[in-house]
C-alpha cells in the first residue's frame, strides 16, 4: 500500500522548531511570517499554502522558511478537523442552515459546493486571526527567549 501523507512524528516536528531557531533573521520577522503561514494554512486553498507563501514572501519581503514551516500546521491529518470547524463557524456567523454530513453525495456538491466554500472561507477566516496571533506570541516569545540565553551565553 502506498502512503501518500507525510509522516508527521516527533523528530519532523522537532526538526521543523530547530529550522526556525537556526534562521538568521529578527524574532518579530520570524514570528511574523510563522503567523501568517498559519494563517495561510486554515484557509481552504488546499493546494495552493507553498505557492501563496512564497508569493506573500516575496511581496511583502518575509522569511520564506518560516512562512512555508507556519503553512504545514494544516497538514492532510488535521485538515479534516480543521474545515469542519471553519464551516461550523461560516455557518454560524451567516446562519446556514445546510445539513452537509447528512445530505452528502455528488449532487449535493454541485448545487451546495460552492456556497459551503463560501460558508467555510468565511470561517476560515475568523478562525485563522486568532489562531495566528496566538501563534505568533508564542513564537516570537520563544525566539526572544532563546536569543537572550545566547547572548548570555557569548557574555
Amino acid at each position: 500500500m502506498i502512503n501518500y501523507f507525510p509522516v508527521w512524528g516527533v523528530k519532523k516536528i522537532k526538526k521543523l522548531i530547530r529550522s526556525l531557531f537556526a534562521l538568521k533573521d529578527t524574532p518579530k520577522k520570524i514570528a511574523l511570517s510563522f503567523a501568517i503561514g498559519v494563517f495561510i494554512s486554515i484557509t481552504p486553498t488546499f493546494g495552493f499554502h507553498t505557492i501563496l507563501a512564497l508569493i506573500i514572501a516575496f511581496v511583502f519581503k518575509l522569511n520564506k522558511i518560516s512562512l512555508i514551516v507556519g503553512t504545514l500546521l494544516n497538514n492532510p491529518w488535521t485538515t479534516v478537523f480543521v474545515y469542519a470547524i471553519a464551516y461550523k463557524i461560516g455557518a454560524i456567523l451567516l446562519n446556514a442552515k445546510l445539513n452537509v454530513v447528512n445530505n452528502f453525495s455528488v449532487n449535493f456538491l454541485l448545487h451546495k459546493g460552492f456556497h459551503i466554500y463560501l460558508i467555510t472561507w468565511l470561517g476560515s477566516l475568523v478562525l485563522a486571526i486568532p489562531v495566528s496571533i496566538f501563534f505568533y506570541i508564542i513564537v516570537k516569545f520563544a525566539l526572544e527567549k532563546r536569543k537572550n540565553a545566547q547572548a548570555k551565553e557569548v557574555a
